[in-house]
């Protein structure tokens, strides 16, 4: 196999993903930065803080939003969830989502629900940020979510060694 491109950055690279429409790529900078990087055009036309007072971090998790891919999120540490545009890098809006840290995020395929988890699991509208409903079970940090192709069920896995299908 062959390296199709290579991103040079003079920093340590953190986590990354990629947009829905296989377009672009997000990844983090260490120890506070987020890059985007456009696949058609080779350019990462912007750089952004994830916050002036060191609130978000690198650490947290980011995601490209709704299936189009023109907004992403960003949530973590401080238990905020944070949207972004993607062309511009700018903040849209945040909403207080957990108490304190959490560990996953996820948008479902169609863009309508996003997950966050610590233990307890909050599942929102997208559109409203309006809390649908929260899932208890695990006994410790959730470490990845998934939504089903429908969107109509969650699965969990933890690191309390336990994987859960949840009926949204």
């Amino acid at each position: 196999q062959q390296v199709s491109r290579e991103i040079p950055y003079p920093s340590l690279v953190g986590p990354k993903t990629v947009s829905p429409n296989g377009r672009r790529i997000l990844f983090g900078v260490l120890p506070d930065k987020i890059r985007m990087f456009d696949l058609r055009t080779g350019l990462a036309p912007w750089e952004t803080v994830t916050s002036p007072d060191r609130s978000m971090h690198t650490a947290d998790t980011f995601l490209f939003a709704e299936p189009e891919g023109r907004e992403w999120v960003l949530g973590g540490l401080n238990g905020d969830i944070r949207v972004f545009d993607v062309e511009t890098g700018r903040p849209i809006t945040r909403w207080k989502a957990h108490s304190g840290a959490f560990t996953a995020l996820k948008m479902s395929r169609n863009g309508r629900l996003l997950a966050s988890a610590g233990v307890a699991i909050k599942v929102w509208n997208y559109q409203t940020h309006e809390l649908l409903g929260e899932l208890k079970g695990h006994r410790s940090w959730v470490s990845d979510l998934e939504f089903t192709s429908d969107g109509s069920r969650l699965v969990s896995s933890s690191v309390d060694q336990t994987v859960r299908l949840w009926d949204l």
